[in-house]
């Protein structure tokens, strides 16, 4: 049995914390149930040592010209159209499958799997907590169960995080100047790529940290320091200049300026921080400004960020009745959230409980297993 199959779902269900290199032999045997294996003398047993070749992205992209020509389409696998950014997720869950039994070795062909990942994905540590599109498509979902690849990832992340801090960083940036307003997901990935093509980037954030809608997401699913770690080196590998407090249309700071600072380009990435206000055939709700009532995004930032202490929280919620409308992952985070600060919480959506409807519930599936769990 390899890795990948081990954690298809169904053999693994729930790992609270990345395994170790040294127990998941142990941890794939007893997951799979009794699997007939020969164990030889460890004296008697050479470890192989597995060199998995790397293939620079021009090599693929020439690959992929042939198969365009020789067929007029180029096929992808399901979970790969899945990701956003086209994650080759195959190919690094057979890298993965294949890493030798020797623990020296396979940490030496974890850091080229991250690598190979970071190519195309820098923020792939804070996707192995939060992402799971490509699991959703998977061909195996309906057969044995999805690879687990948010695991795998995950898996990886915990030997790449540290290794992050040294890593080598790009050539010094020679082209044009190149300004990116928003420091949140969409802002960080495009910086990324900019200066990986050579252009000097200045990112302009409103807040005092980066991340933006990422620091909405509660620690127990995504704790900071990963945020953290992942955030701070892209922008070290990348050379990119940070600056905090700046708000575009304010103090002077207007498109205007930049053009006049040298900046070739602007890119505006300041996301949606603005809530939806809750509505009915399109009018405001009644009693929506009543006290009491508060967004769920303000919730979930007060609290990842310390402006409202929680024992505050606690005082609010204890033994209140809560009600959380949504039946999203932001629904869901609040609910939760709620119920660890003593609420008694219900949450109420137009949605049906039943996912495989076309009106089934958006929340992601380990949301709301972990809701019904709480």
């Amino acid at each position: 049995p390899t890795a990948v199959e081990a954690m298809k779902e169904g053999a693994v269900d729930y790992l609270p914390k990345p395994v170790k290199l040294n127990e998941l032999e142990a941890l794939i045997r007893d997951a799979l149930g009794p699997v007939q294996i020969e164990v030889k003398p460890k004296a008697a047993v050479a470890p192989a040592k597995v060199e998995l070749p790397v293939v620079e992205e021009e090599e693929l992209a020439r690959v992929e010209e042939v198969i365009d020509e020789a067929t007029g389409k180029v096929y992808l696998p399901s979970c790969q159209i899945a990701c956003p950014i086209g994650e080759d997720i195959q190919r690094t869950n057979a890298m993965i499958a294949l890493l030798p039994l020797d623990v020296e070795e396979a940490h030496s062909q974890i850091i080229k799997i991250g690598d190979e990942i970071y190519k195309k994905n820098p923020l792939f540590p804070v996707c192995s907590y939060i992402c799971g599109l490509c699991e959703k498509e998977c061909n195996y979902k309906d057969h044995t169960g999805a690879v687990r690849r948010k695991m795998l990832k995950r898996f990886i992340s915990e030997y790449y995080l540290p290794y992050l801090e040294s890593k080598p960083v790009l050539p010094y940036p020679t082209r044009e100047k190149v300004a990116v307003i928003g420091g949140g997901p969409g802002g960080l990935m495009c910086a990324y790529m900019l200066g990986k093509m050579g252009y000097k980037v200045t990112i302009l954030e409103s807040s005092s940290w980066l991340g933006g809608a990422l620091r909405y997401i509660p620690q127990y699913r995504l704790p900071g320091d990963v945020i953290n770690s992942t955030l701070n080196s892209l922008v070290r590998i990348a050379h990119i200049e940070v600056r905090f407090g700046i708000e575009m249309g304010k103090n002077g700071n207007t498109l205007g300026n930049l053009d006049g600072e040298g900046y070739q380009t602007v890119f505006i990435a300041t996301g949606t921080h603005a809530p939806r206000p809750l509505t009915l055939e399109r009018e405001t709700v009644v009693g929506a400004d009543l006290d009491g009532v508060i967004s769920g995004l303000y919730l979930l930032y007060d609290m990842n960020q310390g402006k409202i202490p929680a024992q505050l929280y606690r005082q609010l919620f204890r033994h209140k009745k809560v009600i959380v409308v949504g039946g999203g992952n932001v629904a869901f985070d609040v609910a939760r959230s709620a119920q660890r600060l003593g609420g008694d919480v219900t949450l109420v959506c137009l949605e049906s409980a039943n996912k495989s409807s076309k009106d089934g519930i958006p929340a992601d599936v380990e949301e709301v297993e972990g809701a019904i769990e709480e």
